[in-house]
């Protein structure tokens, strides 16, 4: 049977094997059967006589030897395509007694729609979750085991419970908890075990009709009438089933939209979703659209999109009411309906302000150039920029741009595009370089490209006697230069020969992150961008690029913002081949961490080079065991050799007169050239600046959620673990006796806890909450842990407002991460006590990995706190005792945490590190 099976797959056609198949099914002997319905499936083409063949193997798994395509889970899934009836028993079996199979089987009989499945149907549903219990709902729907008052009774029951809060957190909690974990203290964890749903069936069959694509008619009736009967009795019930109806199909909902419309009765969702919906509105409801011709008003407009007839378009451009006009221009730049620019454009200067804005966001849409000229010619001298992001929606303010049935309108048209963000970043630089434009008498033009970043921006400004290029690094520093006349005219002739200024948006296959960017050019008469959306810009911008890539490649002038607004500001260094990570100053003695970036590349590459060298010896000679071993030690040769060179780049170096001087020691205290030494080179810069820095302050203790448990670090490297859990934010207590952290439960919930790190003994402080809570520090002036409880979420204090405090920025630490609602108070380790306070609490919660520095005010330290809002650091004095902070200076323009900076009050001056430079600043302004 093997050499039939040869032969078949060498054979042009499979139609003669089919009937030798056929009869080596029905062998006694099962390894013939099994080869032969192996062989049946693989040549399986919709061929209903194979299904019922191979029916008895449906129904009992032993019958042939399965391979490791599944050709039984494939025949069962074919049922669903061939009216057999006999095949729903066998079906029933397998759903009963063979869980794995359970949402295809599912799947099938709701194709089925067989009564018959119904019993066993219902039975499993509350014993499954997820994607399978939705399944066996479905199914369970499908086989008429249920009337339309049946299944609205159960719409409705969903819609009550997720009226309130407190029904949605109960339905959350469910979905969450559909596992259950355990821990030990030896291994940590335990087998998960399956619970079974708390929620009552008829609320489980609800949630899963209220989010079915197309519901039964019967159903959407009632529930459009429902709604109705709620509006007054019970708001927030019918505002759920108004969710359910907005995102359902079918022609009940399409009628009901329809008669809003004619009503004036629709809202923005309800004509977008008129409008993706309008080919199957034709098709099921034709006369209601042509009824609609002899509308009045914004209805009218609309139906124009709804029909697409060319004929009612330019009836209504030509002669239509202006409300009809101001539907159908909204509408018809949407689904990029080709309308007369010229007969649009003089729509302009309508008396109606709203028709003459429906007209204008049209031609902008239309984006040809005779429309933009139109639009232009409007706004002279105001640098107005024309062109799509990755949609033409004017200035987007709200995340209600992103609606589903806006989505599903441009799906309608054939656009890629998922949603559309603000593009906060890229129009706020856009609106710098208007102000520019419009405001510098000799600035010509700007070409830029922008990427929605707080930092990246790369811009040729033209000037009447000279041509600038700059590198904006970050929010903080920037780099510039002079460009050659040959490089002007070479970039500015590219874009003139290849008409970048009529390119579409480019908008990349990739999906959620996804980056963006634009190109933009610009003078006073206006300007237009071109939207890229991907990781790689292409064609002609990929060689715009390659301009500004040379452009950035020769040498730069480097310049900081303060220095505009800081006299005395000085950089003491800024050698790109020595990064510096960390400053420590006593007196005269400077010293600097910094990384060796030639001697690090040199080491990677050297590695490199033997790994290549290692894996130039073939393995395929091997057999599978020893080929395996092969890789292993290949494996850990390779780790052995990173670990041998890993640190070899970093050192702590003394600073003299702006230039690094000899190895030094590190200081007391400070452990950093072990715990990046451990580290990879990129995971360096964010590790200093996240949270995780602040496990150096606990000395050798550490833990974070995912390494499942708390550690305590050896000589070796190696680590010992205390306790086993998920616990986080751990701090030591002055006597080194105790730990206190937050621990997660099995459900995501917060506790505090106490570990003793001499017996490992657990000592919880409080119950658990959905609420954060968190350690921030022990202060050595109470002898107590602070710790914080509050509404945000875990994920907050390690990155608050990730977008305001650009987190991308190079000199950036999460200063002032500590929320400002919520309870703060003082624990002390050994008792358990907690008592509440109040005060500044911002510099404690600064990512850091030394304590603050000590000032010459008795019981003060130095401490740097970022105020978001004002985009500045404020250098001041923490006094640790009345939880206070009294400002000295400010620093405008750049984003610093305590263990940036370093303060020489002898001198008047600030020390600090800023994306590797150390900079110096007065203390006091004179």
């Amino acid at each position: 049977n093997t050499g039939l099976t040869t032969m078949m797959n060498g054979s042009p056609t499979t139609d003669e094997w089919a009937e030798r198949f056929l009869k080596l099914v029905k062998s006694e002997n099962k390894a013939v059967r099994s080869a032969a319905a192996r062989n049946l499936v693989n040549i399986y083409d919709d061929d209903k006589e194979i299904v019922e063949a191979l029916l008895p193997w449906v129904s009992n798994a032993d019958w042939a030897k399965e391979s490791r395509d599944g050709e039984r889970r494939k025949i069962i899934e074919a049922l669903g395509d061939h009216d057999i009836p006999e095949a729903v028993p066998a079906l029933i079996t397998v759903l009963s007694n063979e869980p794995d199979h359970r949402l295809v089987i599912a799947k099938v009989l709701a194709k089925k729609k067989d009564a018959r499945a119904a019993p066993a149907l219902r039975s499993l549903i509350t014993q499954e979750s997820g994607e399978i219990r939705a399944g066996l709902i479905e199914a369970f729907v499908a086989c008429a085991a249920m009337s339309p008052d049946e299944q609205m009774a159960n719409v409705e029951a969903y819609a009550v419970m997720t009226s309130t809060e407190e029904g949605r957190m109960a339905i959350e909690h469910d979905s969450r908890e559909e596992y259950e974990e355990d821990h030990n203290e030896g291994t940590g964890r335990v087998p998960r075990a399956k619970i079974q749903s708390r929620i009552s069936l008829e609320v489980l069959i609800g949630q899963v009709l209220a989010y079915s694509d197309e519901p039964d008619d019967g159903l959407a009736v009632r529930v459009i009438e429902r709604e109705k009967v709620l509006r007054k009795k019970s708001p927030e019930v019918a505002a759920r089933l108004a969710e359910f109806i907005s995102r359902w199909k079918g022609a009940p909902i399409y009628l009901e939209n329809l008669r809003k419309l004619r009503s004036d009765e629709a809202d923005i969702d309800v004509v977008l979703t008129l409008l993706a919906e309008r080919t199957r509105i034709r098709e099921k409801l034709p006369n209601e659209i042509q009824s609609l011709r002899s509308s009045s008003g914004f209805a009218r407009g609309i139906g124009a999109c709804l029909s697409e007839r060319s004929d009612e378009f330019l009836s209504i451009l030509g002669t239509g009411a202006a409300e009809a006009q101001i539907g159908m221009l909204g509408c018809a730049r949407l689904l990029r309906v080709q309308l007369p620019v010229g007969e649009v454009a003089r729509l302009l200067d309508n008396s109606h302000p709203l028709l003459a804005l429906a007209a204008e966001r049209y031609l902008e849409s239309e984006d040809s150039v005779e429309a933009r000229r139109f639009v232009l010619n409007r706004y002279p001298g105001k640098a107005r920029i024309l062109g799509a992001f990755t949609a033409f929606v004017p200035e987007p303010k709200y995340a209600d741009n992103n609606s589903e049935a806006l989505r599903a309108v441009f799906a309608s048209v054939g656009s890629s595009s998922t949603g559309f963000g603000p593009m906060t970043k890229i129009r706020n630089f856009e609106a710098q370089l208007q102000s520019e434009v419009i405001g510098e008498k000799d600035l010509i033009a700007v070409f830029a490209r922008l990427p929605e970043d707080a930092s990246g921006q790369q811009v040729v400004r033209v000037y009447k006697d000279r041509t600038t290029y700059t590198w904006y690094e970050d929010t903080a520093r920037y780099w510039s230069r002079n460009l050659t006349e040959k490089e002007y005219k070479d970039i500015h002739g590219f874009i003139l020969s290849s008409k970048v200024d009529n390119l579409p948006t480019q908008m990349a296959p990739c999906y959620h992150g996804c980056p963006s960017s634009e190109f933009v050019m610009l003078s006073r008469d206006g300007g237009r961008r071109v939207y890229v959306s991907g990781y790689q810009a292409k064609a002609e911008i990929a060689v715009i690029d390659s301009h500004f890539d040379a452009f950035k490649s020769k040498e730069l002038k480097l310049n900081y913002r303060l220095a505009g607004r800081i006299k005395g500001l000085e950089v003491l260094l800024a050698d790109s081949k020595f990064p510096v990570y960390a400053l420590w100053k006593k007196d005269s003695d400077v010293r600097v961490f910094v990384t060796d970036v030639s001697l690090a590349e040199s080491i990677a590459s050297d590695l490199a080079d033997k790994e290549r060298a290692d894996n130039a010896v073939e393995l395929d000679d091997l057999d599978e065991e020893e080929a395996a071993k092969q890789r292993t030690a290949r494996y850990e040769l390779k780790e052995k050799r990173r670990l041998e060179t890993s640190g070899r780049d970093l050192s702590w170096r003394t600073l003299q007169n702006g230039k690094l001087g000899a190895v030094a020691g590190e200081p007391d205290g400070l452990f950093l050239l072990r715990a990046l030494t451990a580290m990879l080179p990129h995971y360096r810069p964010d590790f200093l600046k996240s949270q995780m820095v602040t496990f150096l302050a606990n000395g050798d203790v550490y833990a974070n959620r995912y390494s499942r448990g708390i550690f305590r670090a050896r000589q070796d490297g190696e680590a010992t673990r205390i306790r086993a859990g998920n616990y986080d934010n751990p701090v030591v207590s002055g006597d080194k006796n105790w730990v206190v952290a937050t621990k997660f439960t099995d459900s995501e919930q917060q506790m505090m806890t106490r570990v003793n790190l001499q017996t490992g003994k657990e000592f919880p402080v409080t119950e658990p909450s959905d609420e954060s809570i968190q350690a921030i520090a022990y202060l050595p002036a109470h002898g107590r842990v602070l710790i914080h409880r509050g509404p945000v979420r875990r994920r907050d204090l390690e990155n608050p407002n990730a977008e305001t405090h650009e987190l991308e920025s190079p000199g950036l630490s999460a200063v002032g991460a500590l929320p400002k609602v919520g309870q703060y108070s003082l624990l002390d380790a050994a008792t358990g006590a907690v008592k509440p306070i109040k005060g500044e609490f911002r510099p404690l919660g600064d990512p850091r990995y030394r304590e603050l520095q000590p000032s010459s005010t008795p019981g003060a330290a130095w401490a740097a706190v970022y105020d978001v809002p004002t985009k500045t650091t404020t250098i001041g004095l923490y006094i640790e005792k009345t939880f206070s902070f009294l400002p000295v200076t400010n620093l405008p323009d750049i984003h610093l945490g305590s263990s940036d900076v370093w303060v020489q009050e002898s001198e008047n001056k600030i020390y600090f590190v800023y994306g590797g430079h150390v900079l110096s600043a007065p203390l006091r302004q004179p």
